[in-house]
């Protein structure tokens, strides 16, 4: 449920955050730096957010933005009106994070020797604040408070794989 407040917003959301933890080796394609492995690090890039695109957009997901090689998204979906709806969100998070880690995982290219993606994801829910940040054209949403804060602090790692807060574990019945 959204309460408005002159373009505020205080959302119930589960966030994720999308890292790839190995860009370096990404980039790192060819024997010295230049227009090929720039090129071919761009072309991985496009393929990636391609991807993550149709995957949000197939779970009923919503993508809030995409930094370089980090995507920040949404999970709303079932609204507070069903039982048990925040452990749902949390559960599709997870399972929206472990498509994005498998679909990554086979984004390599061996011809051009660009190894595959691994991914980091964090996961956090709660209410947030979203707002609208920028000015006319360049608006995009914000959302400030700690389910985006943590998430995108929990998706900071040398691992692949996914890590949810100590909140969201409890909330679908981890330890």
């Amino acid at each position: 449920r959204q309460m408005c407040i002159r373009d505020r917003y205080r959302m119930d959301a589960v966030h994720l955050y999308a890292d790839i933890i190995n860009l370096d080796d990404i980039l790192d394609n060819t024997e010295s730096e230049g227009p090929l492995c720039h090129k071919r690090t761009l072309r991985f890039l496009n393929q990636h957010y391609r991807a993550l695109h149709r995957i949000l957009e197939e779970c009923g997901a919503i993508s809030v933005d995409f930094h370089n090689q980090r995507l920040h998204s949404v999970v709303v979906t079932p609204y507070n009106s069903e039982s048990n709806a925040e452990a749902k969100r949390i559960r599709k998070a997870v399972a929206i994070a472990q498509l994005i880690i498998d679909v990554l995982d086979e984004t390599g290219d061996d011809d051009e020797n660009v190894p595959n993606a691994k991914v980091a994801v964090g996961i956090d829910s709660g209410k947030a604040l979203a707002v609208n940040n920028g000015r006319r054209g360049g608006r995009e949403p914000l959302f400030l408070g700690p389910p985006a804060n943590l998430a995108a602090k929990h998706s900071v790692s040398r691992t692949p794989g996914i890590y949810l807060t100590n909140e969201a574990r409890v909330l679908i019945g981890l330890k």
